[in-house]
């Protein structure tokens, strides 16, 4: 979901947009090492985000645009492990929100003047991230991609 606002000076376009998903992504990822099993997951929550907008409008209601600005999610972390030969088993959930960067661009084509299609690519980097877990702190620095298709009604 977003909305925005943007001008068209002969063919240079500058806009701003405030978006929304309002989704959820998982990552998982399992592994073993020195004996002891590993496995965590990674939800990235909500995302906003608030950005530029300039393009270039060509041919009959087509708009070339790049899009870059600050998004804003909610990470949470849930990890175990377990190592049989030593006998123990843990477990921790972390949540954080973190603020980061974003960049991409899209094409948005005109049907008329209040519709229009929209498809563009975005991506995202936060800072690095560490977590204390069992006196060992595991560091991963956050990126998403996302590919979006959309259809505008424009007021």
């Amino acid at each position: 979901m977003h909305l925005g606002y943007g001008i068209q000076h002969g063919k240079n376009y500058y806009g701003m947009e405030l978006s929304a998903s309002l989704g959820s992504m998982m990552l998982k990822e399992s592994y073993t090492q020195g004996g002891v099993a590993e496995s965590f997951e990674i939800i990235i929550q909500p995302t906003f985000g608030l950005y530029l907008r300039p393009g270039i409008a060509f041919g009959h209601g087509n708009l070339l645009y790049a899009k870059f600005g600050a998004v804003s999610s909610y990470f949470k972390r849930k990890g175990s492990a377990n190592n049989a030969t030593a006998k123990f088993t843990s477990s921790e959930t972390m949540r954080k929100h973190m603020v980061g960067i974003a960049f991409g661009g899209g094409l948005e084509a005109f049907v008329n003047d209040h519709l229009s299609f929209r498809g563009e690519y975005m991506y995202e980097m936060y800072r690095k991230l560490e977590v204390a877990k069992n006196g060992i702190i595991e560091k991963f620095s956050p990126s998403n991609s996302r590919v979006t298709f959309a259809i505008n009604y424009l007021f």
